[in-house]
């Protein structure tokens, strides 16, 4: 794999860029992010712990998602956290529009590339993501992480014949939200 994309450069997407740039798994890891200066200057940390941390992988930070032409991989981290009292679908409309301009630009500068999502709400934003792209749909992953136990479970009763009732939903029809009051109810 040559070029891998986070968009994204706050706390995960950093992260994720510093991990991904340890395990050498890429030549060249490109990280942006709509802030200014962000991306180029972790990148630049990034760069001068190469020789100590012994990784080859060079990080690029930008502004401008022409500098992620030809990603084979993109990460969308882009989007805004929970705040205090905020529910899951109020966070849905704040980074449904974030998602959708991000892959937008993805699509446009690398149109061969997988993308993997990790913004939250996970399934309507991989979704999304999907839609907007219009690529096949291997090709659009989303990435969960370990606390979303319960749902992977959740999801594995309904296959088995289960249903999911949740916020408000038909009971006759599985909920992909994993909100707090979503449940597996027994078939009759």
């Amino acid at each position: 794999m040559s070029r891998v994309t986070v968009v994204g450069a706050g706390k995960y997407g950093s992260t994720t860029v510093q991990r991904l740039a340890e395990a050498d798994i890429a030549d060249e890891l490109v990280m942006t992010d709509i802030v200014e200066g962000l991306p180029q200057g972790l990148a630049l940390d990034m760069n001068q712990s190469r020789p100590v941390l012994g990784f080859r992988t060079r990080v690029t930070g930008t502004n401008d998602y022409a500098d992620t032409a030809g990603s084979d991989v993109v990460v969308i981290t882009a989007g805004l956290p929970r705040k205090p009292g905020m529910s899951r679908m109020d966070l849905l409309a704040v980074n449904a529009k974030i998602v959708k301009d991000v892959t937008e630009q993805i699509v446009r500068h690398s149109p061969d590339t997988v993308i993997v999502v990790v913004t939250n709400p996970l399934d309507q934003m991989t979704t999304l993501a999907a839609e907007v792209s219009g690529l096949p749909r291997q090709r659009v992953l989303g990435q969960g992480d370990p606390r979303q136990r319960p749902l992977r479970q959740l999801h594995r009763r309904h296959r088995r014949g289960r249903r999911a009732v949740g916020q408000g939903g038909d009971p006759g029809q599985p909920r992909r939200d994993h909100g707090a009051r979503t449940i597996a109810v027994p078939r009759g």
